[in-house]
């Protein structure tokens, strides 16, 4: 047994016996750990077992519904900084073009049309359907970069100048998205 899987044996243990010291069987302990995914999830809800004593089941997963969406929404956030990371790191590339190399060049140069629009589109997410009401703009100020006009440092290096001045950047254009 490795020592992740005597952590995750521990933890599902002491689930166990905070289950059983409620009075439910065993198994519901183990659906329960499948259920939260880790063993930091399996802690906190034995620790909630053990300080509140729920009466009911009901009390019992619903706790365990909270930890779980604190748990994803704690990855999500994880995936996020690290997609904004690589975004970052892509558009300082780009702005320091010839200082910084990347593994595969975004110059103008060394790209087709289709990989530029590409580029673009993975670089600022969802401009095929144009839902937020904000990325429009943003797909217009990079559209000399795809047309091959423009490199994307020059088209950054405009935006920060026009950032830093004051000067409007790229305008929401709309859309028909019902939520926003």
């Amino acid at each position: 047994m490795t020592s992740n899987q005597r952590i995750w044996a521990i933890s599902r243990d002491h689930l166990a016996a905070a289950v059983a010291s409620l009075g439910y069987p065993e198994e519901f302990a183990d659906l329960l750990a499948k259920q939260l995914g880790s063993p930091k999830g399996i802690d906190r809800l034995t620790s909630y077992l053990y300080q509140a004593k729920p009466g009911t089941v009901e009390l019992i997963i619903d706790e365990m519904l909270a930890i779980r969406s604190d748990i994803d929404a704690w990855r999500e956030k994880k995936e996020s900084q690290e997609a904004q990371a690589q975004r970052s790191q892509m558009a300082a590339a780009g702005m320091n073009a010839g200082v910084t190399e990347m593994r595969n060049s975004i110059r103008i140069a060394d790209t087709t049309r289709e990989e530029r629009e590409q580029i673009v589109a993975e670089s600022i997410g969802n401009i095929s359907g144009l839902c937020d009401g904000c990325s429009p703009g943003i797909a217009e100020m990079y559209q000399d970069y795809i047309d091959g006009k423009k490199e994307l440092r020059e088209i950054n290096a405009e935006f920060r100048a026009r950032y830093m001045s004051g000067a409007a950047g790229p305008e929401k254009s709309g859309c028909d998205y019902a939520g926003g």
